[in-house]
């Protein structure tokens, strides 16, 4: 079993305080009917270690806390988060250079029917409707947003580097 470093205990609380900030920075649109959380293009960062996993499911668990929803939310929504996390991160290897593309399909397949059943759980309004309004809104912010955090991410050597599960500390 890996140790839980210094390093890895900064990444995780990196991400996971970047996602949550954006979550909440973006509340007007966040939780309301459009459902659109631009955090999820974090969602990308799966592709590139385990700890970014964990952080995206602690910044959802973070952010869904002041969600109106209240615990549906919490529960139900940072645990899409967590299994979708885990795909992606799954399937990295396999997906090569259309990783952005299928982070994109397995969030929307994961967090939208979540959230759609958190929204009829809470207040009620239609599944299916949410459903297709969620699963757009997803996809294209995971897909876009993760798509140019994924190019600027390749872009820089130290954040490539501080991403991934393959870089060791330095030895003294």
């Amino acid at each position: 079993m890996e140790a839980l470093g210094t390093r890895r205990i900064v990444r995780i609380g990196c991400i996971a305080l970047f996602y949550a900030l954006l979550t909440l920075s973006t509340l007007s649109f966040t939780f309301d009917n459009a459902q659109i959380r631009l955090a999820e293009m974090f969602m990308v960062l799966c592709l590139y270690s385990k700890d970014s996993v964990v952080a995206v499911t602690l910044g959802s668990f973070a952010a869904n806390v002041f969600s109106p929803f209240g615990a549906y939310n919490v529960s139900i929504s940072t645990l899409a988060a967590l299994i979708a996390g885990i795909l992606i991160y799954l399937t990295r290897k396999r997906v090569g250079v259309f990783g952005v593309i299928a982070a994109a399909f397995i969030s929307t397949a994961v967090n939208a029917p979540a959230v759609s059943a958190v929204i009829y759980l809470n207040i009620g309004e239609d599944f299916m409707t949410n459903l297709m309004r969620i699963a757009i809104s997803e996809f294209f912010v995971v897909l876009i947003g993760g798509a140019i955090l994924n190019y600027y991410i390749s872009r820089a050597k130290g954040l490539r580097q501080f991403l991934s599960d393959n870089v060791k500390a330095p030895v003294r």
